[in-house]
C-alpha cells in the first residue's frame, strides 16, 4: 500500500471528524521519539525545529475542530498578503511607479496647476481659431494623424526589409558532402549508413532553399508596401499643404500641450500607483484584523480548556498545593510554564500532562513516549502519570529504561502492560548486541 494511501486510511479510522488536518501533520508533534527534535519541553507545539509558533497555533485549532470557522478569514489574509508583495515587487522592479507621502501631495498640487495651464491655452486657442478665417481645425488635425500612422508604419517596414537583407547576406547554404567523403568515411567507419547521412545533407539544403524563397518573397512584398505608403505620405502632405491657415496655431503651443499632458499623465500614474498600494495595505491589516479578532477568541476558548485540564491532571499527580503549568496563546506566539519553577523533571512532566490533556479532549488518537521523558520524574508523579495513561481507550506508547531502580508499585504497572522486554545479548532486540567487537 502506498504510503499517502495508508495514511488516508489511517485518519478515515481514527479521524473521521475532520477534513482540516492530514494525519501525519496530526500525530507528528505528539510522537516524541528521541532526536525528532520534537521534545523541546519550551515549545510543546512544535512538530520540527524550524516551525514557526504561528503554525503551531494553527495546527492546534485544527485540533480542536475549530479551523473551519477562521479558514476563510486566513485564506484572505493570506491572498491579500500575497498581491501586496507582489504589487511590492513590481515597484521594487520599476515595473510599477513608486513614491512616498510627501512626493504624493506635491504631484496633486503640480496635477492641477497642469490643468489650469491647459485651459487658458485652451481658452487662447479658442479665439485664435475664431479669428482665422477658414481654418478647418479639424480636417487638418486627421491628416497630421493619418500621416503620422503612415510614418510609424513605414519605419516598421523598412527595418523589417533591412533585417531580412541583412539574414541573406549572412546566411550561406549549407555544405553538400561529395561522393568522394562517403567513400573516406566508409573506410573509418565500415557500418555508417551513408544513404541516410546524404539524406540528411539533402535535407538541410532544401530547407535553406524553402527559407530562402520565403525570405526572398517577404522582401519583394515589404517592398512594394513601402512604395504604397511613401506613395500616400507624398499625396497626404500635399493635400495637407493646401490648408495655409493651419499654420497659424503655433507649433510652439502644440508642443507646450504635448508636454503638459505628459506630465500629468505620468503624475497622476504616480498617484494612482500609490493609492493602490495603500488600498492593498489597508486591504491586508483589515483581513488580520478580522483573524487576529475570531482567532483571539478561538485561543482564549483553547486556553481555558487546557488550562483547567492541566491544573486538574496535575492536582492528581501530586496535590491541590503544587503549582500546575499554565497556557498562553496569542496569535502568533504562546508560552508554556510552571511560574517559578523551570526544573528538567518539572517541564517534562508539564509536557506529558499537556499530551494526555491533547488526547483526552481532541480527535488526537494516540501518543508516544520515549524514555527521555521520565528521567527526571520523581517516582510518584511517574506512578500516578502511568495511572492516567491507564484510563484511556486510545494507544499510547512509551518506552522505560531502569525499571528495577522504580518501587514496586511502579514496576508492577509497567509489566501488566509491558509489549516488549530488550535486554543485552540473546535479550537484545536482533538476538545479540550489535554494538560489541565481536559482532561487528
Amino acid at each position: 500500500m502506498p504510503l499517502k494511501q495508508f495514511h488516508d486510511f489511517l485518519k478515515e479510522k481514527y479521524m473521521d471528524s475532520s477534513n482540516d488536518i492530514s494525519f501525519r501533520e496530526t500525530i507528528s508533534p505528539f510522537f516524541r521519539i528521541y532526536q525528532r527534535n520534537n521534545s523541546d519541553e519550551h515549545n510543546p507545539f512544535r512538530w520540527a525545529k524550524e516551525e514557526s509558533e504561528e503554525k503551531c497555533i494553527i495546527r492546534l485549532i485544527k485540533l480542536y475542530g475549530l479551523y473551519t470557522s477562521i479558514q476563510i478569514y486566513h485564506d484572505l489574509v493570506k491572498k491579500n498578503t500575497e498581491r501586496l508583495t507582489t504589487y511590492r515587487n513590481a515597484q521594487k522592479r520599476e515595473f510599477i511607479p513608486k513614491i512616498n507621502a510627501k512626493t504624493y501631495k506635491q504631484n496633486e498640487k503640480t496635477v492641477k496647476a497642469d490643468e489650469n495651464a491647459l485651459e487658458n491655452i485652451a481658452t487662447g486657442l479658442y479665439k485664435n481659431v475664431v479669428e482665422l478665417e477658414n481654418l478647418e481645425v479639424t480636417e487638418t488635425i486627421r491628416l497630421k494623424n493619418t500621416l503620422a500612422a503612415l510614418r510609424s508604419k513605414l519605419t516598421k517596414y523598412k527595418n523589417r526589409f533591412k533585417y531580412l537583407n541583412d539574414i541573406q547576406a549572412e546566411n550561406k547554404p549549407p555544405f553538400l558532402n561529395d561522393q568522394a567523403f562517403y567513400t573516406s568515411l566508409k573506410e573509418f567507419f565500415p557500418n555508417a549508413n551513408v544513404r541516410k547521412l546524404s539524406e540528411v545533407d539533402e535535407f538541410h539544403n532544401s530547407l535553406f532553399n524553402i527559407l530562402n524563397k520565403e525570405v526572398n518573397q517577404e522582401s519583394e512584398n515589404l517592398n512594394i508596401l513601402i512604395k504604397e505608403c511613401e506613395n500616400q505620405i507624398n499625396d497626404l502632405s500635399k493635400e495637407l499643404e493646401t490648408y495655409p491657415n493651419e499654420k497659424a496655431i503655433s507649433k510652439t503651443i502644440l508642443k507646450n500641450i504635448e508636454n503638459i499632458i505628459g506630465h500629468k499623465q505620468q503624475l497622476t500614474l504616480e498617484n494612482n500607483s500609490y493609492d493602490t498600494l495603500k488600498a492593498l495595505e489597508k486591504d491586508k491589516k483589515d483581513s488580520i484584523k478580522k483573524l487576529d479578532n475570531i482567532i483571539g477568541d478561538i485561543l482564549l476558548q483553547i486556553q481555558n480548556k487546557i488550562n483547567t485540564e492541566v491544573s486538574q491532571l496535575n492536582t492528581f499527580l501530586y496535590s491541590a498545593d503544587k503549582r500546575s503549568p499554565s497556557l498562553s496563546l496569542s496569535r502568533k506566539s504562546y508560552k508554556y510554564t510552571t511560574f517559578n519553577d523551570s526544573g528538567t523533571g518539572t517541564n517534562y512532566k508539564n509536557l506529558i500532562l499537556l499530551d494526555i490533556c491533547l488526547l483526552k479532549q481532541t480527535f488526537l488518537p494516540a501518543l508516544i513516549h520515549d524514555s527521555l521523558l521520565f528521567k527526571n520524574i520523581a517516582d510518584e508523579p511517574i506512578e500516578n502519570i502511568f495511572k492516567l495513561y491507564a484510563g484511556f481507550n486510545k494507544q499510547i506508547f512509551i518506552a522505560f529504561d531502569k525499571l528495577n531502580t522504580y518501587p514496586a508499585n511502579v514496576q508492577k504497572v509497567i509489566k501488566d502492560n509491558f509489549i516488549l522486554q530488550l535486554g543485552d545479548n540473546e535479550k537484545a532486540l536482533f538476538g545479540f548486541t550489535w554494538n560489541n567487537k565481536e559482532n561487528g
